[in-house]
């Protein structure tokens, strides 16, 4: 049996309507002008519709219909999370970037679980806010396993930076009708704290380097923190070193991969380190001949 439709009176050309649909359990429903289509048959445009949901009470589809035609958005990506436009906007903005600022957005974004399955268009500043000061992510490794780990001052101010690209980004597509993160400044507090964290950490002094040199046979490792001191290489780019990347012969290493500018790079063997490079080379050697 064909359901009953009770209309009200008629609104303007292209701002919707409430109907009333009998037998329902929400019974009213909303619909909205979507554009308009050429008619070949009639040779008119025929308006093409939409319908923004059902409702229980007349009000709650009049104050919906009210809502929408206030700030209207794009019905096909109406339910959009904020992990799904993370997603779209970051497969754009990793374009041509370094690989340093990717982990960066990265590390940032996943302070930001609180809000990931959160409707991009019902996400205002005091969220975004909440999730700044209460962020954390629970790591599956080291000191901290298992345990709630909370953004640090610099984590905090690169979440700021993430939400507003992203809400620029929303705005662009017309998935939202502001930026809600640029309507509210990092607090006075995280900034402050964020610079002292960026302050440039002080180089070993002679003593400490006198120290490491002591420690060298003693210690586990100490004979890699006084080549790292002396290469300049990063312990993560040490560690990946093989055989093939050392010339003992004519005195240099090759290896980095951090940034751009610095992968593969040639790095000279210091005479001070030389036995120590020659040390680790041999024992490298022979377990590699030894797999």
């Amino acid at each position: 049996m064909a359901r009953k439709h009770k209309h009200y009176k008629s609104r303007g050309n292209g701002t919707g309507g409430v109907t009333e649909c009998k037998g329902r359990k929400k019974p009213y429903r909303v619909r909205i002008t979507a554009g308009y289509k050429f008619d070949e048959s009639t040779g008119k445009a025929k308006q093409v519709t939409q319908d923004l949901g059902y409702f229980a009470t007349r009000a709650e589809a009049e104050a919906k219909l009210a809502e929408y035609l206030k700030s209207p958005y794009d019905l096909a990506n109406k339910d959009i999370t904020l992990k799904e436009v993370y997603d779209l906007w970051s497969k754009e903005y990793f374009r041509g970037i370094k690989s340093s600022s990717i982990r960066s957005v990265t590390s940032a974004f996943a302070y930001c679980s609180s809000l990931y399955n959160m409707r991009i268009r019902d996400i205002r500043s005091y969220h975004l806010a909440g999730c700044m000061n209460d962020g954390y992510i629970i790591p599956d490794r080291g000191k901290d396993k298992g345990k709630k780990r909370y953004a640090t001052p610099n984590t905090k101010a690169r979440m700021k930076s993430v939400f507003n690209m992203l809400f620029d980004y929303a705005m662009d597509r017309e998935l939202v009708q502001r930026n809600y993160a640029r309507s509210f400044d990092i607090p006075e507090n995280i900034k402050q704290a964020a610079d002292e964290q960026k302050k440039v950490k002080r180089a070993f002094s002679y003593d400490d380097l006198q120290s490491i040199w002591n420690a060298v046979g003693e210690i586990e490792f100490a004979d890699m923190v006084i080549v790292n001191i002396y290469t300049g290489f990063r312990p993560s780019e040490l560690a990946n070193l093989r055989v093939e990347n050392v010339n003992l012969d004519e005195g240099y290493m090759r290896g980095g991969g951090k940034t751009k500018s610095g992968t593969n790079r040639v790095v000279p063997i210091h005479p001070v380190i030389r036995q120590l490079v020659e040390e680790q080379y041999h024992r490298l050697e022979f377990q590699q001949n030894v797999i």
